[in-house]
């Protein structure tokens, strides 16, 4: 639990830890929740139409054993939402 205190414009600063524990980067929009116990706070959902970087992908999926060649991702996706899909 940390402490933060509300400026004279009414600005407050999350804490680091917080932030990066969330992975807010500057910029992330945050909904501000009225609940019974105070505040909350939420990122909002992205929209499909807000552009994502190249950066904020890297990690995102996980790959254990050799790297796959780039010309065979188009299968290896297909195969992997194939997979995923329930059955009809």
């Amino acid at each position: 639990m940390s402490i933060t205190t509300l400026s004279s414009k009414g600005q407050l600063v999350l804490p680091k830890s917080l932030r990066d524990a969330k992975h807010w980067r500057p910029g992330t929009r945050l909904l501000a929740i009225e609940t019974a116990d105070g505040v909350l706070l939420k990122a909002e959902a992205p929209s499909r139409a807000t552009p994502t970087s190249v950066d904020d992908l890297v990690g995102l999926l996980k790959h254990a054993g050799p790297a796959i060649p780039e010309a065979d991702w188009p299968a290896r996706l297909d195969a992997s939402l194939r997979a995923e899909r329930p059955k009809k």
